[in-house]
């Protein structure tokens, strides 16, 4: 490694906050700050793939039945009867059931 190149990270170093935390240059392969969108040392504009950000959703989407019980299962926390819930909402434990593992798959609700 040239030793010009090794100074100019250290001075790095200083001038960017997370300098510490690094990545490779896509052009040379060289070690540049964290963040930087042009390499320092072959002065190429870093490309670098955005993550994928899940989607949620459509609110337009949810039925009746299952906004219900979301707001019940809200109401109580997080916590509920399944038979106390499904005399509240005047449901079967069955449409219950198949409602609320249909908002887990959705991820409107996490597994517990």
């Amino acid at each position: 490694m040239d030793k010009r190149r090794g100074g100019q990270y250290e001075r790095m170093i200083f001038q960017y906050p997370y300098a510490g935390r690094h990545q490779l240059c896509t052009s040379c392969g060289l070690r540049i700050p964290d963040g930087v969108q042009t390499c320092p040392y072959c002065a190429r504009p870093q490309i670098f793939p955005q993550p994928r950000q899940q989607s949620s959703p459509p609110v337009a989407a949810i039925d009746v039945t299952d906004q219900q019980v979301l707001d019940y299962i809200a109401e109580h926390n997080g916590t509920i009867s399944m038979s106390q819930a499904a005399r509240d909402l005047a449901l079967s434990p069955e449409v219950l059931r198949s409602t609320i593992e249909r908002l887990k798959s959705s991820g409107l609700l996490k597994p517990t």
